[in-house]
């Protein structure tokens, strides 16, 4: 049974109590102001009064929202229950928030649209900072905003802020801001610094645009579809309903190094010149499934020159005008397999996971792709982004390395049962699992080769795997 709204429906009245509930600590004025907002979003008032209110408990749940997160980000992963629990308060806060400004009628003004995009950009911040994916129903929630004030024009109407009246912003300012935060890979990031990775775009959003023309760098997005933005690998030859997300920031973003570099190198803004170290590449295998088998040929000793390693039936040279991969962004039962004798560089930075690699082999940005070096050493890394070559020349790709001794383990994992996995054993932790696609919850216990870890936090989210950080 829902409490009734403990004060009266004034902004006078809601004033005051927010006042007398700054004497609880976190927890329970996180508490208190949640079964408030419920109760107010079951409540039938005037459209007039539940802004008044919003508005003036608005603040109060962003300040507690950050002093939630604050404590919840300092702990190691996974979370306990009770430390979880109270995390995913920040979460529920900012989902009920933007409930209440759902209810307002966009006409004659979309403020209360625009309250609720920005409210829901938090909660999803706040949920990559638990470390778990972004459910399909959050990205419908996004996208319903989207195609109805895209259908009766509201998206680009501007919005006066009280706090702030000499700034305006738009509904659709606040989709460019989250499908930008989310389309650069905040997993990979520390949790603590994303609420200024999203302020950092909140304060250059006019260098974000959504438009119909895909071209130069840019991510593609299906309003229709239930899924984040995705760099695109090449022109569609059916565009269809995408659109197209442009992030033009050319200087150096205003954060903290590693975490500007590695922005900088989500969007392909560093030279060759800042990867320190250059490895020469043998064989790429591109998908997880592709990866599993030639790790477990290598696992059990097969060479080249060996008759059974040469006899598979997917052995190839790759020659430089062969059709090497999907043209226009899809996955294809080709582009999921070994190119063996490859003439691939590999240049990485000596500090973080930041990589590129120049091949002819067009490699599919959201993909998992194995590298074997000519030394027999293997690297697990995900592709970012494609920069084609030119009049035959090899291409570009970004890439995000797992650092660590790749191997294959039969792993149980909830939802899977017993199966072939990919162990990333790092010197500096546990390493991190590389799974078919599945959502496993923080704390989830995994069994490998007998040892038990947990899964620390959602590190990766791909077409055909998963990918999460381990703890013991």
């Amino acid at each position: 049974m829902t409490e009734p709204l403990p004060f009266t429906p004034t902004a006078e009245s809601a004033e005051k109590w927010l006042t007398a509930l700054q004497k609880d600590g976190p927890k329970s004025r996180a508490h208190r102001l949640y079964r408030s907002l419920k109760a107010l979003n079951l409540s039938s008032l005037e459209p007039a009064s539940r802004l008044e209110v919003l508005e003036t408990l608005r603040h109060g749940i962003y300040t507690t929202s950050e002093m939630l997160a604050a404590e919840f980000t300092a702990m190691t992963p996974p979370l306990g229950e009770s430390a979880r629990s109270t995390a995913k308060l920040s979460v529920f806060l900012h989902h009920e928030l933007a409930r209440g400004y759902e209810r307002l009628p966009p006409d004659p003004s979309p403020f209360g649209k625009q309250r609720a995009l920005a409210s829901l950009a938090w909660m999803m911040l706040r949920i990559v900072q638990l470390g778990e994916p972004l459910s399909g129903s959050t990205w419908r929630r996004l996208f319903d905003h989207y195609l109805e004030g895209e259908n009766e024009g509201w998206l680009d109407v501007p919005v006066h802020d009280p706090l702030s009246p000499a700034q305006t912003c738009t509904p659709i300012d606040s989709v460019r801001c989250i499908l930008a935060f989310m389309a650069m890979t905040p997993m990979w990031l520390e949790a603590a610094w994303l609420p200024r990775c999203l302020l950092y775009l909140e304060r250059n959003k006019d260098k974000i645009t959504i438009t119909a023309d895909p071209s130069g760098s840019c991510w593609c997005f299906d309003p229709r579809q239930a899924k984040s933005a995705r760099f695109l690998a090449a022109t569609p030859d059916n565009a269809g309903n995408l659109r197209y997300l442009h992030i033009e920031t050319k200087e150096p973003p205003e954060l903290p190094d590693p975490i500007a570099r590695k922005w900088q190198h989500q969007l392909d803004q560093l030279s060759s010149l800042d990867y320190q170290k250059e490895k020469r590449v043998d064989e790429l295998w591109c998908g997880r499934e592709c990866a599993v088998t030639e790790l477990e040929r290598h696992q059990r000793g097969l060479r080249r020159g060996n008759g059974e390693w040469l006899s598979v039936p997917d052995f190839e040279l790759l020659l430089p005008d062969a059709p090497t991969g999907p043209t226009h962004g899809e996955v294809d039962s080709d582009w999921r397999r070994p190119h063996r004798h490859v003439n691939a560089l590999l240049k990485q930075h000596r500090h973080d996971s930041a990589a590129i690699i120049e091949t002819h082999v067009r490699l599919r940005p959201g993909g998992l792709l194995g590298l074997k070096l000519l030394d027999d050493s293997i690297v697990l890394a995900v592709v970012r982004w494609s920069r084609p070559g030119m009049f035959g020349n090899a291409g570009r790709f970004g890439l995000d390395l797992l650092p660590g001794r790749a191997g294959i383990v039969t792993a149980i994992v909830p939802g899977l049962g017993p199966g072939p996995a990919i162990h990333v054993a790092s010197p500096k932790g546990n390493g991190a699992l590389v799974v078919p696609q599945t959502r496993l919850k923080p704390g989830t216990s995994i069994l490998m080769e007998e040892n038990e870890y947990r899964i620390a936090k959602l590190l990766e989210w791909g077409d055909d795997f998963s990918a999460y950080t381990l703890a013991r």
